[in-house]
C-alpha cells in the first residue's frame, strides 16, 4: 500500500506477537525482531505505564531505526466510564501517566479502548455516561495535543465492551469532546463483526 503522494505505507506490528509485557528484558527482543521482519513500527501496548521507561525506549527505538505507536485498554479497576468517582479518577491518571510515556519514547499516537474496562458488562450503560466519558477524553487530548500526540479511539464488538461499538458511536463520543485530535481506530475485526461488509457505504 501506498500514501497518496506515493510513499510506502508503513506497516508495524503488535508488541505481544513477540513478548507479554514491555520490561527491559522484553523490549530488546521485540525490537530486534520486529526490524529483522522488515516492518517500520511496533505498536506498544502500555496497561501498566509504570514499568516502561520512556527514554530508555526512544534510545533503543533509534538504534534499531523504528518509530513506535502506543496503546492501552481500560480495566474494571480504572474504568473511566464507571459511576464511582475514584475509579474514574484512576483510569483518568493512568490515561495521562501513558500519555507521559508515548511522548517520552516519542510516539505520535496513543489509542485503544480508553473509553470503558475491556469485559463484560451486564447491563447498560446508563445516561450521561458517553458524556462523562468525553470530558475525560478532552483533558487527555488538550495535553497530548501539547505534545504533538494524536488520541485514537478503538470500537470493540460487544464482546470486549459494550460502550463504542460502531463507528457512528465513536464519531459521537469525538464530537463530544470537541477536540481536534482525537481521531477513530478502525480495526478490521471488530469491524467485521459489528458492521457487516466493510466495502457496503
Amino acid at each position: 500500500m501506498r500514501y497518496g503522494d506515493g510513499r510506502p505505507n508503513p506497516i508495524g506490528i503488535h508488541a505481544p506477537v513477540w513478548v507479554s509485557g514491555w520490561s527491559g528484558p522484553e523490549c530488546d527482543p521485540a525490537l530486534r525482531a520486529t526490524k529483522q521482519a522488515g516492518y517500520d513500527f511496533i505498536e506498544i501496548p502500555l496497561p501498566d505505564p509504570s514499568r516502561a521507561d520512556g527514554t530508555w525506549t526512544r534510545n533503543k527505538l533509534a538504534a534499531y531505526g523504528l518509530s513506535a505507536f502506543c496503546s492501552l485498554g481500560l480495566s474494571f479497576a480504572n474504568d473511566v466510564s464507571s459511576p464511582d468517582p475514584d475509579v474514574v479518577q484512576r483510569g483518568a491518571a493512568l490515561l495521562l501517566e501513558a500519555l507521559d510515556v508515548a511522548s517520552a519514547l516519542g510516539a505520535h499516537y496513543l489509542g485503544g479502548v480508553l473509553y470503558r474496562a475491556m469485559g463484560n458488562y451486564h447491563a447498560t450503560a446508563v445516561a450521561g455516561t458517553v458524556s462523562q466519558v468525553a470530558s475525560v477524553l478532552r483533558r487527555l487530548a488538550d495535553q497530548a495535543r501539547e505534545r504533538g500526540v494524536t488520541i485514537g479511539i478503538e470500537p470493540v464488538n460487544r464482546c470486549g465492551s459494550n460502550l463504542i461499538n460502531a463507528t457512528r458511536q465513536a464519531l459521537t463520543l469525538i464530537e463530544l469532546t470537541g477536540a481536534p485530535n482525537i481521531v477513530i481506530h478502525l480495526n478490521a475485526y471488530h469491524v467485521n463483526i459489528e458492521e457487516g461488509i466493510l466495502s457496503d457505504p
